[in-house]
């Protein structure tokens, strides 16, 4: 067999640096997203609004039937509606996992698929699950990086949400 020529060789050696470099930026886009999707849940357990808020800046947020829109809105319905205790937190764990990034071709949206158990305990109700929910969200990546674009929170299962959020069981 002929041994091959030097730009052949390069030639191979450039494809293959090229998809290796594709592939990177896909697992740097998917493990962005998937700290977006987590960073949500661990603001809200601090009550750090401020931070939950800003990750919907160019967003829906879609919760028990309503159609929530940009920073300002969700601050409004996230101190509104979960309640804080002296220690200026909700006293919850939200525990999320089975994260399903699906990157669109293009590398510029994405899908991702979650799930979410709400533990809370505060004096008198002892720690246990209150809520199981999927959160299904869609982002699209800019300049500055990937950004919720859409955000759908489904309540799977339901426990004794009344010590965590204000008006709704």
């Amino acid at each position: 067999m002929p041994a091959s020529k030097p730009s052949e060789n390069l030639v191979e050696l450039a494809k293959e640096v090229h998809d290796l470099r594709k592939e990177v930026v896909r697992l740097r886009d998917l493990e962005e997203i998937r700290r977006l999707v987590l960073d949500f849940a661990y603001a809200i357990d601090r009550a750090d609004f401020a931070a939950a808020s800003r990750m919907y800046e160019h967003s829906t947020f879609e919760i028990w039937g309503r159609v929530i829109t940009g920073r300002d809105e969700v601050r409004e319905f996230l101190e509104s509606t979960v309640r804080l205790y002296e220690d200026g937190t909700p006293k919850t764990l939200h525990a999320t996992g089975s994260i399903v990034v699906d990157l669109d071709p293009s590398g510029v949206t994405a899908t991702a698929t979650s799930c979410t158990v709400v533990f809370q305990a505060v004096e008198g109700f002892p720690l246990q699950p209150i809520a199981h929910t999927r959160y299904i969200e869609r982002f699209e990546k800019a300049e500055g990086g990937w950004g919720r674009i859409r955000h759908i929170h489904e309540r799977l299962l339901a426990g004794d949400a009344s010590h965590h959020v204000i008006g709704r069981a």
